[in-house]
């Protein structure tokens, strides 16, 4: 008898876009399976062409579905300046369905690294940490997509990211920090595709973390 993958059977994009999708997490809400607000299962996995600049079929992107949970709540209330594009993000717990921006919240430091969050204030207008007026979209505390493996283009970058280098987490919210070609340190999330030079530092990344 024929087996399905249920996880991509159920994942569902909401807004049809990765980095428009924040479901929000609200208790006492019958989501799947009866959890408050989720519309997938959580650490579901979901598949897309999203391909490269120049080919729309290039190398598929993985991506999946998580909570964003910062339990500082750091800059509750405020603007996320810094998370103006997809940016990395860290395991905050062990079953694999929770992530943070924060690097020394991330159950195994540095080799935590999860992905990259999806959601950014480019691609939604108002979008804040938490505090949310008319108008705005609380990020923390809800479900998010991330990616895991594939490409993205224009993440946040640095200055002086080479082509070729490792992309790896670093101590500074919704920054990556990296590492020339052949150095390793930490767990890798993925590797640069071009050089970055000048502001606004964006960089396109072939994420590794999951195939």
């Amino acid at each position: 008898m024929a087996q399905f993958g249920a996880t991509i059977q159920t994942a569902q994009v909401t807004s049809g876009n990765f980095q428009t999708t924040v479901d929000p997490y609200v208790s006492g809400y019958a989501g799947y399976p009866n959890n408050p607000g989720e519309r997938a299962i959580p650490g579901a996995a979901y598949y897309d062409s999203t391909g490269t600049n120049s080919n729309p079929w290039g190398v598929p992107g993985k991506y999946r579905y998580v909570r964003y949970y910062d339990t500082a709540n750091s800059g509750a209330g405020t603007a996320l300046t810094n998370l103006t594009a997809p940016a990395p993000c860290y395991w905050a717990d062990n079953t694999f369905t929770t992530v943070t921006p924060i690097y020394n919240q991330g159950t195994w430091g540095p080799n935590s690294v999860a992905g990259l969050i999806m959601p950014n204030t480019t691609a939604i207008t108002g979008l804040v940490v938490s505090g949310a007026t008319t108008g705005q979209t609380n990020l923390n505390g809800n479900y998010i997509w991330i990616c895991v493996g594939g490409f993205v283009a224009n993440a946040v970058g640095v200055a002086s990211i080479g082509a070729g280098a490792s992309i790896i987490g670093s101590t500074a919210a919704f920054t990556p920090g990296y590492v020339a070609p052949g150095s390793f340190t930490y767990r890798v999330l993925g590797f640069a595709t071009n050089a970055v030079s000048a502001s606004p530092y964006l960089v396109n990344i072939l994420v590794t973390l999951e195939s």
